[in-house]
């Protein structure tokens, strides 16, 4: 495994153990704010997964699958740490 590989691990599990923390997108009707970077958790019939750091615009097609989001800068402040 290269350090970048292993560095998106990491990032992968802070997610995932931050996921309380996220913005349900649904019931609610709790929109993905735009032109502000964000973290997002996907969530289809096959697979699920995060798309980091990314804009509303910048998520394309799988904005239709996200289930919750943060803004990218408030879930670096929870961890304490830049994330990629």
């Amino acid at each position: 495994m290269t350090k970048e590989e292993f560095e998106n691990d990491k990032v992968v599990r802070i997610c995932y153990d931050n996921l309380d923390k996220f913005i349900d997108v649904y019931p609610q009707e709790n929109k993905i704010p735009e032109n502000v970077k964000l973290t997002v958790y996907c969530e289809s019939s096959n697979d699920g997964g995060f798309l980091i750091n990314m804009t509303s615009d910048e998520l394309g097609l799988e904005a239709l699958i996200v289930k919750k989001w943060i803004i990218h800068s408030e879930l670096e402040k929870l961890v304490g740490r830049s994330l990629a």
